[in-house]
């Protein structure tokens, strides 16, 4: 497996560090239950800019499709973990309880 660096690579690996760091803070710092939620969603950002930057910097097309995979993964989770978190930040999260189940399925069938 052969990587190019570039500087669209150098940004989004950038970007990973601050997400992760934010991530770990926010760990460290839970002052409610949903913080945790918003951690999460900081952890599948990281995810997110990590694998686009080993995408961008792939060389082999099937390497850049299974990191373009990956990428779309941590793309999708990280929404419906940020819609959760302002849900239980605005104290409106009992009105979307039953539809959490039906966000985490919409990726799934999504092509």
């Amino acid at each position: 497996m052969v990587f190019q660096s570039n500087i669209i690579v150098y940004l989004l690996a950038a970007n990973f560090v601050c997400c992760f760091g934010i991530a770990i803070y926010s760990y460290l710092k839970t002052h409610n239950n949903y913080q945790k939620y918003f951690t999460l969603m900081m952890l599948m950002i990281a995810g997110w800019s990590l694998s686009g930057a080993l995408e961008a910097a792939a060389t082999a097309l099937d390497i850049k499709v299974l990191f373009s995979k990956i990428e779309y993964a941590f793309a999708l989770t990280s929404g419906i973990l940020l819609l959760r978190f302002a849900a239980g930040f605005a104290k409106i999260d009992g009105k979307w309880k039953k539809y959490y189940l039906t966000l985490w399925l919409i990726p799934l069938f999504r092509k």
